[in-house]
């Protein structure tokens, strides 16, 4: 079961079926070393959640998968990288996953531990366009792009020509 929302875009663990199968291959890759690129970041749920899975799979140690993300807004990837929550967007994670957040005394804030912070490179904020990876990805998500560019669900983009917002994002998102 997911997560709840957060920002009202994202939330931890969604798409439970396609993160797992994810990161399968990348426990069953004969590569040393896969490359995961989650783009944009939002605030941190999504290549968090994936780093959680990463870190409860027997098969992947932190070198075995090698998680980048970055975002086009320099205030959400600050925010990401902080990896403090309210404890509403926790409601529904399973305790596989909420053993990685220490929660605040007074039980308003989770925080991400340190060691799955540790799994994440968050690069410097930009635009798709600028971005130049240093080397190929072996698997590349864009669940957070897709829900901002066609919203839900994601198989009508028609939506993109109707709500005049949702291209700015999109052009956004490519400059």
């Amino acid at each position: 079961q997911k997560a709840s929302g957060h920002n009202g875009q994202t939330a931890f663990y969604r798409h439970e079926n396609a993160m797992t199968q994810m990161i399968n291959w990348a426990a069953q890759s004969p590569k040393d070393s896969v490359r995961m690129l989650v783009v944009p970041s939002s605030i941190g749920c999504e290549p968090y959640t994936f780093a959680m899975m990463a870190e409860n799979h027997s098969q992947i140690s932190s070198s075995k998968l090698v998680i980048d993300t970055f975002d086009v807004s320099d205030q959400f990837l600050k925010y990401a990288k902080a990896g403090i929550y309210p404890t509403e967007s926790l409601i529904g994670l399973a305790p596989d996953l909420t053993q990685h957040f220490t929660i605040s005394a007074d039980g308003k804030t989770g925080e991400v531990r340190p060691n799955i912070k540790q799994r994440i490179n968050f690069l410097p904020h930009c635009s798709l366009k600028k971005f130049k990876p240093s080397s190929p990805y072996d698997i590349v998500v864009s669940q957070n792009m897709l829900k901002h560019i066609f919203g839900a669900p994601w198989d009508e983009p028609e939506d993109v020509k109707k709500l005049g917002y949702r291209h700015k994002q999109a052009e956004a998102i490519k400059n």
